[in-house]
This record gives structure tokens, sequence and C-alpha cells, in this order.
């Protein structure tokens, strides 16, 4: 209890002038002298003005400590209306002090306070003693103040407690603090990652539910242990230089393994923070389970491996770019065609390897990807960086979305078609020769039977009419004619591989040989020839004649491309076509070839001109100087014997042609069987022909010959008439290419009832498929058109023909 002395104070000090008055003994006052007490009352009077001076610099600096106390203070009575407060208390509560005065406390106490505010009123009341409590105010502003309140009764010395004086400490922080260690226990024990508190002598003094969970231990097994006996790769002697070293950064993340108890090792990563409480060092360390994610690291590395891999082996350009078109992933072939390593390019824009204008390009189209979110695939022709020549690439490119959709680049895979595109055009232009071919093979069977007509015709006239008839000379023209127009048709059918042809294994070197004569003059003397010819050159399989007229075509067209002279070069080599041979050999098959070279120092051609290099009737001279069959002839000899021809050629730097023929083992080659002269027979035949106008002419020139002759216009109406016949047939003459029943069909028809029975074969042309005739032994052909007289030699042969069949 604090007693209240109930007086105001007295004096406590007196001058000591008047001290000692009081202790020199004086007589009554009234024995004073007047003088005397006039000092006296003087001294008495300042000495109190002093005092009161005193007291009140007491008072105020009182009034100043209570104001301004950091504690807050209420004088509080009875009811517990507040009779007093400082500035603090009134802070605390959250209102002005005049406004305080007078009001309730149990206003300001939170709602869940008030029954322990009550109870400790009942308290003060009871005992009269001090007391003390926990409790929150709830400030005008609504905010929670937590406050340590510390009350003490205050009474006179007799009778009831009618104040009491309350203390009041603000606790806030405290309280925050002490839930925020509560919160890190809680977040402690429930925390998915392992934690441990370590000493500075690696001692384990506290772990989380986590830790045993990971380890197998109980709580009280590893805080009997030391992280050395945890981790097996930590020697105890590295302990201090670690210690000072997470002491220095405060906090270290590394990897590692732990040793569980039933002994597996389990790969950890390990974050360390450095603390200092309460006057003693820490270490706090979580520690996680990455078995999971090494094993996704390790998955994810073999994707990345298989990625490369990838990457450094497809046949494609292969790349990605981000939003601001820096190369993010590229393949090793894309980089080789930039000519520089990954490295440098990763990171840069396609400025770093193209031109200005063409990166700017490159980017415009990535932009507009990135804008429509479309793919898009085209194709683009592209300078390369290195080479500087133009390549053709079939790009696709895509945009690249994030796991919420969001565009962030683009990816791309260039296809070089460089090649491809060459033989599209290659393929394209044998397409269009094959086309063009069957139709000038099909013009040319159509005039064989017209000039068949007219040159037999013909050739009988001459032999009817006089020399000196002027109709004779008529029909000598006129055969000379048609033998032109037979010439023309022989080209045409030569550009449609349809001619037919009499292949035997021939040495080119040999046949150069034999009409290097008639070439020089044909050159004449300002082209100067000449012959480059491989030794041991290997044989090939040909028509010797064809061939023959493939050189010549081609050297006068060399000389017609030097009309100021020149020097062409004919040259001959053994050539083995691998793999690893590109450019012309892409369309032929691996295997041996003879290899023939035709190069003049001519004006060459253009690229448009190439184009049309082999067409029929395509030709750059003026008019009436060629037919534009030439090449066109070469190129179908060529190909009918198997081979193939290319052209390098260019503006003022001359025309190669390249041709090659497959190589074959020489066999002794067959003479042929010479022609007898014309003889006349008595023999059996059936003539079939669908062209009345050439059956016509065949049954007038063999009956005139003294054949019995039977005629059909068709294969069904010769099998008709030849069942009713009562005698054998020794010959069948027959057009091959006839509607409805071949002439091979009708031959193989009749062999049945007659087989020794001879066929000779008529036709403008024969497709190589079906020319096995030509090797029967009693088979024969005649190309049309043909005069009556050959006619006669070639059925007379036949006829004459000794056959040994084989058995």
């Amino acid at each position: 209890m604090v007693k209240a002395s109930g007086t105001s104070a007295g004096i406590t000090e007196i001058p000591e002038q008047t001290e000692k008055r009081r202790r020199t003994p004086h007589r009554d006052v009234a024995d004073m002298p007047v003088e005397d007490l006039r000092q006296l009352l003087h001294e008495l009077q300042v000495r109190q003005t002093e005092l009161e001076a005193q007291n009140e610099k007491l008072h105020q600096a009182r009034t100043e400590g209570y104001d301004f106390s950091p504690i807050g203070q209420l004088t509080l009575d009875t009811h517990g209306k507040i009779v007093a407060a400082n500035l603090r208390a009134a802070k605390l509560v959250g209102i002005d002090r005049e406004k305080l005065i007078g009001q309730p406390f149990i206003r300001f106490v939170a709602q869940d306070s008030q029954d322990i505010f009550h109870w400790h009123c009942q308290k003060i009341y009871k005992t009269g003693t001090r007391q003390s409590c926990e409790m929150q105010l709830q400030k005008k502003s609504g905010a929670p103040q937590w406050v340590h309140l510390e009350s003490l009764a205050v009474d006179r010395e007799s009778g009831p407690v009618t104040h009491w004086q309350t203390a009041l400490l603000d606790i806030s922080e405290q309280k925050r603090t002490e839930g925020a260690l509560r919160l890190a226990k809680f977040s402690m024990e429930r925390a998915a990652d392992a934690v441990y508190w370590i000493d500075h002598q690696a001692r384990i003094l506290d772990v989380n539910e986590a830790a045993s969970l990971m380890l197998g231990y109980s709580k009280d097994e590893l805080c009997a242990m030391t992280v050395h006996d945890l981790n097996p790769d930590f020697q105890k002697d590295k302990w201090p230089e670690f210690w000072a070293e997470t002491q220095r950064c405060g906090t270290m993340v590394l990897e590692t393994v732990h040793r569980a108890k039933n002994g597996r090792l389990i790969p950890v990563e390990v974050s360390v923070n450095y603390l200092f409480y309460e006057g003693k060092e820490y270490h706090c360390a979580f520690v996680r389970d990455i078995a999971e994610r090494r094993q996704a690291q390790e998955a994810l590395g073999a994707n990345e491996r298989l990625l490369n891999n990838i990457l450094e082996n497809i046949p494609s350009f292969v790349f990605a770019t981000d939003r601001q078109h820096r190369y993010i992933l590229l393949s090793d072939d894309l980089a080789r065609f930039y000519g520089k390593r990954k490295e440098e390019i990763l990171g840069k824009r396609h400025h770093s390897v193209f031109s200005e204008n063409v990166a700017d390009a490159i980017q415009a189209t990535n932009e507009q990807i990135m804008t429509s979110g479309i793919a898009q695939q085209f194709e683009e022709v592209v300078e390369s960086p290195v080479s500087g020549i133009p390549r053709i690439l079939s790009t696709n490119k895509s945009p690249l979305r994030d796991a919420k959709g969001q565009i962030y680049g683009i990816s791309g895979i260039a296809t070089d078609i460089t090649e491809h595109k060459r033989l599209e055009a290659q393929f394209r232009q044998a397409q269009k020769m094959d086309a063009v071919g069957r139709l000038a093979g099909g013009v040319a069977h159509d005039f064989n039977n017209l000039l068949t007509v007219i040159n037999g015709y013909s050739s009988m006239l001459i032999e009817r009419l006089a020399q000196e008839d002027p109709k004779h000379e008529m029909a000598v023209e006129t055969l000379k004619a048609g033998e032109r127009a037979s010439e023309l048709t022989k080209q045409l059918l030569a550009f449609s591989r349809k001619q037919v042809l009499l292949p035997q294994s021939l040495n080119f070197n040999e046949s150069l040989r034999l009409i290097s004569s008639m070439l020089n003059r044909l050159l004449g003397e300002e082209v100067t020839l000449t012959m480059d010819l491989a030794p041991d050159l290997w044989s090939i399989n040909g028509d010797k004649g064809q061939l023959n007229q493939v050189t010549m075509n081609l050297a006068i067209n060399a000389r017609d491309a030097m009309p100021n002279g020149g020097k062409l070069t004919i040259a001959t080599r053994n050539l083995s076509v691998t793999p690893e041979w590109l450019d012309h050999y892409q369309m032929m098959p691996q295997g041996d070839y003879v290899h023939v070279s035709v190069h003049d120092t001519g004006h060459g051609m253009s690229p448009e001109t190439l184009s049309h290099l082999f067409e029929p009737f395509f030709t750059t001279k003026e008019v009436g100087q060629g037919t534009g069959l030439g090449l066109a002839t070469v190129y179908g000899i060529v190909k009918q014997s198997q081979g193939y021809i290319f052209t390098d050629s260019a503006l003022d730097q001359g025309t190669t042609f390249h041709l090659y023929y497959p190589r074959v083992i020489a066999a002794p080659a067959m003479a042929p069987t010479p022609l007898i002269g014309h003889k006349k027979g008595s023999e059996h035949l059936l003539i079939v022909e669908d062209q009345d106008s050439v059956r016509a002419l065949i049954l007038q020139a063999l009956k005139q010959d003294g054949y019995r002759v039977i005629e059909a216009a068709s294969g069904e109406e010769a099998l008709r008439k030849a069942s009713s016949l009562s005698e054998p047939i020794q010959a069948l003459i027959t057009d091959v290419i006839m509607p409805h029943m071949s002439g091979l069909v009708l031959a193989e028809r009749l062999r049945v009832t007659w087989p020794n029975i001879r066929v000779l074969f008529m036709s403008g042309y024969v497709d190589p498929s079906q020319s096995a005739f030509l090797d029967e032994p009693t088979a024969a052909f005649i190309q049309k058109p043909f005069l009556p007289d050959d006619l006669a030699r070639h059925l007379r042969n036949l006829l004459d023909k000794s056959i040994v069949r084989e058995r």
C-alpha cells in the first residue's frame, strides 16, 4: 500500500544564519530588540519564497515525468472510470487524453479480454496487493493493442480503497515475436523438407518429423548423432572450415548424400543457414530428397543427348528463335551452312549471318507467324553465306508456345531441295521428251505407211517406163523426194527411241577411228579435230551405224557453233559410277560406263536454249539451214542404246556433251547374213496389213514375182482364211502393229498349225519390249518404208535360210 501523509510538506531547510540564531540562546521574543525581530522576519519570508519556488519546480518535474513516461499510467476509481492518465496511456488507447478522462476503462478493452480485466479488478479489491495480467485493448481505429497491466491500490492510512493506479506496457512486438516463433515451430514440424538445428560442434540439436521419415531414425536417435554420422562424405577435419565459410556467407547450398538407417544412400540438396540466437551460433539446415530430381535430370540429359543426336544427323536445317529473333537452337548442318560454329550463332540475330535485306525479310516472316500464331510452309531462295551460291530451301515454320500458350518464338526446319528441284526439272524434261517422242513415233509410223506406197509405186514406175519417157524422170524425182522423207522419219524414230537397231558388242575407239576422215571433211579446215582416246577402253553394246550417226550429228552441231573456226575435242575414258558421284551421275545407276565427251570452243548456249536442246524441230539456225532433228536424233539413239546424255554449256564458254554407255563384256561379233539378189519364187504366202494401199502394193509386187498370195486386212481375217486352206502357208508377211490383234500374236497362233512357217514382220518402228522376235530363226524384219525389190530380197533370204532348231 502507498500511504498518503495528508499535509503539505513543511520547511525542511533553514539558512545557515537562521540555524545559528536558533542555536544561539535567546530570551523570549518579547525580550528581543525590535531590530532583531525585523531581521528575523525578513529572513523567514525570503526562505518561504525559496521553498515555494523549489516546491513548484519539483511539482513540474513530477508532472513532466508522469506525462512523458514511456509507460502508460492511469488512475481509476472504484467504478473503473479513468481519473487521471498520462500521454502514453492515451496513445495506447488511441484517443486524446482530454476525452479519455471520465471514460470507463472497460470501453477500451477488447471483447476477448474483458473477462480477464474483470478478474484483474476483483483480485485488486480482494487482496489489496499488486496484480498483473496481459490483455488486448481495442483502439478507436479498431486495431488491437496488446498490453501488460500492473495495478496497485491507493488508500489512506485508514478506510477502504477508493482508487488504484495502473501501468500499461506495450507488448505488441513481443506478441508478434512469440507468434512468429510458434509459426516457425509449426512450419518446421510440418515442412516437407527435413529441418536440422546443428551447433558449432556438428551435433544435431533438433529435427522435424520429415527428417525422421526421410532417414528412418526416430527424433531421439537423430538428436544423438552428428552431421558426420549422416553424411559419409563429410570429413570431420573439414567441419571448422565449413562452419567458418557459412559464418562468412550466411547461406550455402550444396548437393551431397545422406545415409538412411537401412544403409541406403539418398541424394540430397542441403540449404545451410548460419543463425545467431540468444548469444549462441547455430546452423539451420533444410534438406531435400532430390532422387526424383536426379532421375528427371538424367531423363532430361538423355532427351538432350537424343535431341543433339537428331540435330547432328537430320539431313535438314533445324532452328528456333525467340521473340527478339535471337537463335536459341540450331542444328550442326545449319551452322555449317552459315560457315560458323554454333556457339558463334546462339544468342545472335539473323543479321549476324545474313545481309541486312535478307535478315529483315526473314524477321518480317517470323513476326507474321508470331502475330498470327499460324504455321507456314514455303519455298525460298537463300544465298549461301559461305559459297554465295543460291540454294532453294523448303521451310516449315511454326510458333513456339510456353505452358500458358503464350507465343515466345518460332521453330523451323528447312530442307535444301536444290538438287531435288534439279532432278524434278530433269524428270519433267524427260516426260516432255517422252511425250514428244510418242507423238513423233506415231507421226513417223503413219508417214512410213504413206512413203511405202509412194516410194514403192515410184520404183515400179521407174522399172516400167523407158528412160526417154518424160514420165520416167518424174518418177525418179518422186522416188528421191520419198527417200528424203524416209530419212526424216528415221530421225523422228531415232528421237522417239523406236528406231530398229542392230546392236552388237563394239569398241567406240575403233568406230571413231573409222569415221575420223569423214569427220575432218565435215568440219572443214577452220576447225581442228583432236581425239583423246583412252587405251583399253571397255566394250559397249550398240548399233554401229546409229552410234556413228550420233558422233556425226554432234560434230555438225559443234561446227555450226564455231563459224569462225575453233577446236573440237572428242575424248573417251572408262568410268565407274559410285554413290560418291554427284551432279550428272545422280540420274544414272551405279556401274561401269564408257564416257564419251564432245567439247567445242564455240559460242555456247544460254540456259533457255539448253532447256529445249533435245526437242524435235527446235533450232537456233536460220530458216532453211536445219530441221531441228539433229540433236533430237542424238538423244533418241543414246537413250535407246541404254545410255545417258548431259550437256554443260554457257555463253561464250563453249559446249560439252557427255555421253555414257553401259559397259558390256565383249563377245565375238556375228557377221550379218548378206542379202541375196532379187529372186522370184512360187511359195504360198499370207499377207496381213491393215492399210489397204500398202497391202495392195505388196500384193502386186509379190504376184509380179510369181508368188501365190492370200491377203487379209486383220489378224482375225487371216486366221479365218488360214483355217480353210488345204495346203500349208510357207511364209507370213505381216505388219507388227495392227488393231485388235498384233502381228506377233497372229504369228504365234499360226505356228500352232504350221510350226515351220516363216514370218517376215513389217513396221515403221518396233517397241523395244516387243523386239524379241528379231532373234527368232524363222523370222525376219523389214522396216517401212521399203521398196518392192527390198521386200523381195528379204523374203527370198528368209525362205532360203537353213533353219537348225534347238532340241
